[in-house]
């Protein structure tokens, strides 16, 4: 009996000691805390939106400022507008025009997980195809319309005039499934015969 009186009264006190640690995190920040975190920001550092470099910060006048600031903003869990801003500035490859957003972003990952996944959806059609012994053109082309070209065509809105080649490989290789042609079949030639162009899919 004594023993497991003593194991929760352990217990108990090791729980009050955890409660009166999260109070202590939970209380006004200090002069002095602000100061020792002022004396690890590194120095000659880009400036925010404010203007304001960590030199300037770092001055004593200005650390009893930060100390009413950072009170009023952690208990009442907001920060002043201007902290939810930035500047961003892209650094760019060889011969990429800034003024183009277009040129800073390239959208190849995500075409190549496009792919991924189209060519799970064209895999299923193109098994049905062969069980059923083949499909008429309006139904090939539904089902590829409706299975392959939604996921192909996934945020494709934002892609630009950018073309990515393997997703018009993977409309090619539909193609030729259903004429039934070779690799060696010129991709202008199977598109004129289907009656589909790249544009519609890149």
């Amino acid at each position: 009996m004594n023993r497991k009186l003593e194991s929760e009264y352990e217990n108990l006190t090791t729980h009050i000691d955890e409660i009166l640690k999260a109070d202590d995190m939970n209380s006004n920040i200090s002069l002095e805390e602000i100061e020792s975190a002022m004396k690890h920001a590194k120095l000659g550092k880009a400036v925010g939106i404010d203007n304001l470099p960590n030199e300037v910060l770092r001055n004593t006048s200005l650390l009893s400022v930060l100390q009413k600031l950072f009170n009023v903003c952690f208990p009442n869990g907001i920060v002043p507008s201007m902290w939810c801003s930035s500047i961003i500035h892209p650094i760019l490859k060889d011969g990429k025009d800034y003024r183009d957003p277009m040129e800073t972003i390239d959208y190849a990952d995500s075409a190549n997980e496009l792919v991924t996944a189209s060519s799970r959806a064209l895999g299923a059609l193109t098994s049905k195809y062969y069980q059923i012994d083949g499909l008429d053109y309006e139904t090939f082309t539904k089902l590829f319309s409706s299975m392959v070209t939604p996921v192909m065509d996934y945020s494709s809105g934002v892609w630009g005039y950018k073309i990515y080649d393997k997703l018009e490989t993977l409309q090619n290789r539909a193609i030729r499934t259903f004429l039934g042609v070779g690799k060696s079949a010129p991709n202008p030639a199977i598109c004129g015969d289907m009656g589909w162009t790249n544009s519609l899919y890149s």
